[in-house]
């Protein structure tokens, strides 16, 4: 349910982000700018490729390299994604903790155009980092576990969107 929610956010983003960008495309047409449209586009592309994320590390479609894991034993393997999950939990979560001063820090600043508060921007970070870590950590339980992962539950046409 969370996923679909970040799903239905990325995508409604991406909407605003493209029909923000295409009139102001046309206003340019007519000597009329609006002076947010970029700054807008530009918060908006940034949710976007975390929540983004987010949603590939929930469905195992993020960038990895597998090769190293193919060359473990069968009998180890799963233990050792795990691992590799557990070490990217470990590395997004110090991202994320650090974002927390970022975000204390940027609260005292506004946009210069839309206006609204600088931390609400950088807060992405630490909010899709924890949900990266708890989806990192889900991931190697069940790999530990032996349980089907997430990827593993999607229906065919699913899968074909996620190939996409």
């Amino acid at each position: 349910m969370l996923v679909r929610l970040q799903e239905v956010l990325c995508t409604f983003l991406f909407v605003v982000m493209a029909v923000v960008l295409f009139l102001q495309t046309i206003a340019r047409l007519f000597d009329v700018s609006f002076f947010w449209a970029e700054e807008l586009s530009r918060y908006a592309m940034v949710w976007i490729i975390f929540l983004g994320s987010t949603v590939a590390v929930y469905q195992g479609s993020h960038t990895n390299i597998g090769v190293f894991v193919e060359m473990v034993p069968k009998a180890i393997r799963r233990y050792v994604e795990a691992l590799v999950s557990l070490a990217s939990a470990a590395v997004i979560g110090i991202i994320a903790w650090h974002g927390l001063t970022v975000i204390k820090v940027a609260m005292m600043g506004r946009s210069s155009a839309v206006g609204i508060p600088l931390g609400y921007v950088f807060g992405v970070v630490t909010f899709c980092g924890s949900l990266m870590v708890i989806f990192f950590i889900n991931r190697a339980a069940l790999k530990v576990l032996g349980k089907p992962l997430p990827e593993d539950e999607l229906t065919e046409q699913q899968k074909e969107e996620v190939e996409l």
